[in-house]
């Protein structure tokens, strides 16, 4: 189990990986597709996700 003590967290790379758009994979594709669907995503020729709501789905803490 790892101690708080022992870890650092990166509080604005999380922040942007939650701000940062979605995208669902379609069903059924193979490696190849696959890999060409993430390719596309990230060179933006394939649209996000719609926003459903202005703030992530994020677990209460205690």
């Amino acid at each position: 189990m790892m101690s708080d003590a022992n870890f650092s967290y990166d509080l604005e790379r999380m922040r942007l990986a939650v701000e940062s758009p979605t995208f669902t994979m379609p069903d059924g594709l193979s490696r190849e597709e696959t890999m060409e669907y993430i390719i596309k995503a990230a060179n933006g020729e394939i649209e996000p996700d719609e926003v459903t709501s202005g703030k992530a789905n994020v677990l209460p803490t205690k």
